[in-house]
């Protein structure tokens, strides 16, 4: 036989697509940062945008911006985020094709693929809110930021940011509490770094399972682990409802349980909630309400009063809420929980002298 020619074998052996992928923390929602070895990858192109190919098979415009050390997703970044209805602790896998084109992935925090971005499109950009500016006056924000407002900072949640290197490097894993801001940027308080010796790899576990089990109010949960068997009665037991009126299943993650504010999928609340911020009323399994705050920004949540209707309902990581519109603003929480009868261990707070 013949030997195969070398365009044979180049046809047989294609050419590596190198890939990367984050895990979404932080101000993701405003830009991303690109690991700097990956920049070898395209540091030849010089070119300062990029094309982002979600998984629907659709196209975003992005831009690269710089500081002192790093390379940022920036300009266009927020609308593929915003389109996606990316959130925290989710993580995606960007494939390099070249030419300054990606193919990205998303995967939610259980490590399996979002269905439900398959067919994503494009949506109008929304519109900004920075408004007419006197003549010779610099503008107040920087126009990659526009009107975005971090969700964290109406009920003074916690936001991560990674600082790393390389995933070789040990993490810096940085924790600031956010304060309110009406546009642009929030501003942070001062700020309290934690070293985490972890590879980028096993960082969402880490988050997960050290970080954000404690919330601002202080409450940790003891709950033992949950086997897979566990999980998936649960998940069965809330998949089995079904009602007349419009509802929505609600796998609770720590994010969710542990921090005063519970988001709600862009989908169901553009559907069926109020188009403004409001109060809802939710309504839990013994028939008590609970008054809490809407809000419909860039990631639609629960607010103020959601963190005490979760720990006044032993809610925890694994358990499923069903949430039920049975009126204009109310709503009715069924809960399943992974295991029925768990302590929680509630940390007392007292003011310093």
């Amino acid at each position: 036989m013949p030997p195969k020619s070398p365009k044979a074998k180049k046809k047989r052996f294609p050419t590596r697509k190198p890939h990367f992928f984050k895990v979404l923390l932080g101000d993701f929602a405003q830009r991303l940062r690109i690991p700097p070895k990956f920049l070898k990858h395209i540091s030849s192109v010089g070119s300062k945008k990029a094309i982002l190919q979600g998984p629907s098979g659709s196209k975003w415009h992005v831009e690269l911006g710089k500081d002192m050390k790093d390379t940022f997703l920036t300009a266009g970044w927020p609308k593929f985020v915003e389109d996606h209805s990316l959130r925290e602790y989710e993580f995606l896998v960007f494939q390099y094709d070249g030419d300054m084109h990606f193919t990205v992935l998303v995967f939610d925090t259980s490590a399996c693929e979002r269905e439900d971005v398959f067919a994503v499109r494009p949506r109008r950009q929304p519109r900004q809110c920075e408004g007419k500016r006197k003549r010779g006056r610099p503008p107040k924000h920087s126009p990659e930021v526009g009107c975005i407002v971090k969700s964290e900072a109406i009920e003074h949640g916690m936001s991560l940011e990674l600082r790393k290197d390389d995933v070789h490097q040990p993490n810096l894993l940085q924790i600031q509490p956010f304060q309110q801001a009406e546009c642009g940027l929030p501003s942070p308080a001062p700020a309290c770094d934690v070293k985490v010796e972890r590879e980028e790899s096993e960082l969402l576990i880490n988050i997960l399972r050290n970080t954000t089990k404690r919330s601002k109010g202080g409450r940790i949960s003891t709950r033992r682990p949950l086997t897979e068997i566990e999980r998936l009665r649960a998940e069965e037991a809330a998949n089995s409802f079904t009602s007349a009126f419009p509802y929505i299943v609600m796998r609770m993650a720590p994010s969710q349980v542990y921090r005063p504010y519970m988001r709600i999928p862009k989908w169901f609340s553009r559907a069926h909630l109020p188009p403004k911020r409001s109060n809802l009323v939710l309504r839990d399994p013994s028939g008590k309400s609970w008054i809490v705050t809407y809000i419909p920004s860039l990631r639609c949540q629960i607010s103020r009063g959601w963190s005490v209707f979760a720990r006044t309902n032993n809610l925890e990581e694994g358990d499923y809420c069903v949430l039920e519109l049975i009126g204009p603003i109310e709503l009715r929480v069924h809960i399943f929980r992974a295991v029925e009868a768990e302590e929680t261990l509630e940390i007392a707070t007292t003011p310093t002298a």
